[in-house]
């Protein structure tokens, strides 16, 4: 065999090859689009099975959110700020101090602890809906785009509205503690 014809043959076997590849990653990853697709139908069958829940504290939730939309405070403009920055800059002060100013220790005092019944003591987003992953969300409904400016008001207001169908609740210093140990 000559030396061209072996160049010729070993020229079809990688194109062969390399297309036999790149039919493998084709399927691969249409499987995975399938899986993917699959996993959201299931994820809608059962959000549509699951009742809507409702917060307990929503009545007041919306009341503290119509007052704090009437008030002067929080109109400062943020722009190009990503939404990780923010979440580490305002959720261990600006966020916890909004959630009990919201909540405060008059409105504690009339709920028991929605586990034990005891005093309530605590302000619980409870596993899964934790202050940043709630204000994560509020970003991400309000200001999906961080080139154009927003009022803090109006994250702020998102992040209330984001209570309202979580599992926050009202809770005693034990069931509190207990709640954030597997």
């Amino acid at each position: 065999m000559s030396s061209e014809t072996r160049k010729k043959n070993t020229e079809e076997q990688r194109l062969r090859r390399n297309e036999s590849s790149r039919k493998s990653k084709q399927k691969k990853r249409d499987a995975e689009i399938s899986i993917v697709f699959e996993k959201e139908v299931e994820s809608q069958a059962k959000a549509e099975e699951t009742p809507f829940f409702s917060n307990p504290h929503a009545a007041e939730i919306d009341r503290q959110i119509e007052a704090f939309r009437k008030s002067r405070k929080w109109n400062t403009k943020i722009i190009n700020t990503s939404h990780a920055d923010f979440i580490e800059d305002f959720k261990s002060n600006v966020f916890t101090n909004f959630v009990q100013h919201t909540f405060t220790k008059s409105y504690l005092k009339k709920h028991n602890c929605a586990d034990c019944g005891g005093k309530s003591e605590n302000r619980c987003h409870g596993p899964g809906d934790e202050r940043p992953i709630l204000i994560k969300r509020a970003l991400e409904r309000v200001w999906p785009d961080t080139s154009k400016e927003i009022a803090l008001k109006e994250i702020m207001v998102a992040f209330l509205e984001e209570h309202k169908n979580t599992k926050f609740a009202l809770k005693c210093r034990a069931c509190h503690v207990k709640e954030g140990k597997p």
